[in-house]
């Protein structure tokens, strides 16, 4: 192969990576169809998503949105202590604020819009709803791995918006088609996006500052910082005895990063047994262990530092100036 000619197809593939157009699904009954591509680094054993979780309305106007330090693995992160501090005061406007701040799941994928192949590989981010249903079907062997790019399946999405939901956010119904189907452009494995890459987290004390309202000037910290935590500090949530076991009247669960994933199993276990092909998770069927331990009385309970005194009164003296 001529060189020049190599050296310009590697400079637009290598363009196409980088590129990060995002599709969203259109509301309604009519079906989105996309095609779910596989890991972007080509590891067959990979996932083809990336999952982490992001706190929104940050900042003065509430028009900013960070990458939660724990869901990354990092040992604390400031939005989440403050969270914590506010579910503790038992007042509805902190409880709104707590909510409104807390981290939410947000999952990233490779797709191709089939009605729309012009526009090649774009990112689609879907909250923890869709990647359940997705995962359900590639854990029943009658559908198998929907992103196979040889055995795989073409998939419809339908949306139904937030301001239409009784829980305030998009819902999402997958359908895998009944045949597999290869990918009809194989490029498209070449055009994939880094979604690691997307995933950028900033420091704590950045992420304290836009918390407060004073500017972040410093870029996204990499994944080796001094704040980031041991293997040991991320834990595999699904193994702790509480899982599945959600209270709206506990704070720690409201604040539990892990509560919508909680919530599902919670549901799940109350639920009839279903009629679909789709078998049950694993995680769901497992009897888990009582939680045997003593929680601690708010009498021991550590006194939050002096930062995170600051900065609910910050937060608490730009509500009241809002009101005004």
């Amino acid at each position: 192969m001529d060189a020049d000619k190599a050296q310009k197809k590697l400079e637009e593939l290598r363009s196409k990576r980088q590129r990060k157009d995002y599709w969203s699904p259109k509301p309604g009954s009519k079906a989105n169809r996309i095609r779910v591509l596989p890991n972007w680094n080509g590891d067959p054993q990979g996932d083809f998503y990336r999952e982490t979780g992001r706190h929104n309305k940050l900042g003065t106007e509430r028009d900013k949105s960070a990458v939660c330090l724990l869901r990354e693995g990092f040992e604390k992160c400031p939005v989440c202590e403050m969270v914590k501090e506010l579910y503790k005061t038992k007042e509805k406007d902190d409880a709104d604020l707590a909510k409104t701040i807390r981290a939410q799941t947000r999952v990233y994928y490779n797709i191709v819009d089939l009605e729309n192949h012009e526009k090649g590989v774009q990112v689609w981010g879907s909250g923890v709803d869709a990647l359940e249903q997705i995962l359900a079907f590639c854990a029943n062997p009658m559908y198998g791995d929907i992103s196979d790019p040889e055995q795989g399946r073409n998939i419809s999405i339908f949306m139904t918006e937030g301001k239409n939901t009784k829980s305030g956010y998009n819902e999402y119904t997958v359908q895998p088609d009944p045949e597999r189907t290869p990918l009809a452009d194989p490029e498209w494995i070449l055009a994939m996006i880094d979604l690691d890459a997307l995933v950028k987290p900033i420091s704590y004390e950045e992420l304290e500052a836009l918390l407060m309202g004073r500017p972040v000037t410093s870029t996204p910290v990499s994944g080796a910082t001094e704040v980031k935590a041991e293997p040991q500090g991320k834990v595999e949530k699904a193994d702790e005895p509480c899982i599945g076991k959600y209270s709206s009247d506990d704070p720690q669960c409201i604040s539990c990063w892990e509560n919508e994933k909680c919530v599902g199993i919670k549901k799940a276990r109350m639920a009839k047994p279903a009629t679909v092909l789709t078998p049950k998770a694993e995680p769901v069927k497992q009897e888990v262990a009582k939680d045997t331990t003593t929680k601690p009385s708010s009498s021991i309970q550590a006194k939050p530092s002096s930062s995170i005194q600051d900065m609910l009164s910050k937060v608490r003296a730009d509500r009241e100036k809002g009101k005004k």
